[in-house]
């Protein structure tokens, strides 16, 4: 399949090279220490990454994100799939499949369990990664947006003297992690390392938190990163009080509309009841709509609660692309 292709695991100082084919394939601009960051210095571990090699040209690379999983009420070792690519002058031999193959083989390897992705719609990825690596469709997220015409006007209420913004993820953190880790069936582990990991040492992007503080105890969270006219809520945790999702949420909506800035968008699973909430506040479903695509590894059944959208606390950071 991969004809006489060399095959091997990636290795420090592949990075100028994966860079290189990321611009060829994509015909963007990569930075070394973004690949760097997503792939050797996550709290889960070195990234699993294969690729297949012609002399000194890298013809392919698919690349794991290992993270803590919290699932069904055990921590478990997960990875988020991304950076899987071919150069145009190798596709149609089978690269990707073959090298995602070898990942899940090296993930079960190191006791891995759960794989997941978001594939591009308007690429082969999800078809490949569906028709025929054998993941499972979970779900289509839509993108949860609040239009600034049409938000419903209000002045700050009393719930503002409790939200403002933290220069970082502290002890505070872990403790709000402990005590909404068992609220959902599955969600990445959202301690202050990771947080820390993905938002504070990400050379790629800036965002900036709000916590809601009461008696100095932190009961919830929203990481914010504006981009174009646009300020989107990639992550979002708090205690099962919708009221604190709300006071952040429309808190996140003055700010936008302070700024000048035309919306407020996020990812928020249906079934969470912060959902309804934002809908009487204006937030509706809309493009751009992404796949989320799920493999739990080894002989689980579909009945697995992986497998089921309405157990996941998924949001926009869960990607690698916010």
């Amino acid at each position: 399949m991969g004809g006489n292709l060399e095959l091997r695991s990636g290795m420090s100082g592949d990075e100028r090279a994966v860079a290189g084919l990321f611009e060829v394939a994509f015909g963007q601009t990569m930075l070394v220490e973004c690949y760097q960051w997503r792939f050797l210095g996550s709290p889960g571990g070195p990234g699993v990454i294969e690729m297949a090699w012609s002399g000194e040209v890298l013809c392919a690379h698919c690349g794991v994100s290992p993270v803590f999983v919290q699932c069904n009420g055990r921590e478990t070792r997960g990875g988020l799939g991304g950076t899987a690519m071919t150069h145009p002058d190798y596709r149609g031999r089978g690269l990707y499949q073959l090298l995602y193959k070898r990942c899940f083989e090296r993930m079960t390897e190191q006791g891995m369990s759960i794989f997941y992705a978001f594939p591009d719609a308007f690429r082969p990825a999800h078809r490949l990664l569906v028709g025929q690596l054998g993941l499972v469709d979970v779900h289509e997220v839509p993108r949860f947006s609040l239009l600034m015409k049409d938000r419903i006007s209000g002045t700050e209420d009393r719930r503002d003297v409790h939200v403002e913004e933290l220069p970082g993820f502290d002890a505070r953190f872990d403790r709000l992690w402990a005590r909404v880790q068992d609220r959902y069936e599955v969600i990445v582990k959202r301690d202050s390392r990771y947080l820390n990991w993905r938002f504070s040492l990400n050379p790629g992007a800036q965002y900036r938190t709000l916590g809601y503080i009461d008696d100095a105890e932190l009961l919830g969270y929203v990481v914010l990163k504006t981009y174009g006219r646009d300020l989107q809520i990639v992550d979002l945790l708090t205690v099962p009080d919708t009221e604190v999702g709300v006071a952040l949420t429309t808190k996140t909506a003055r700010l936008a509309q302070a700024e000048g800035l035309e919306s407020v968008s996020m990812w928020l699973n249906p079934a969470d009841p912060l959902h309804i909430e934002l809908e009487r506040l204006g937030f509706q479903p809309g493009a751009p709509v992404v796949y989320f695509v799920v493999r739990v590894l080894g002989d689980a059944p579909l009945s697995h609660p992986a497998y089921d959208f309405r157990n996941w606390h998924l949001m926009m950071s869960d990607s690698d692309v916010y």
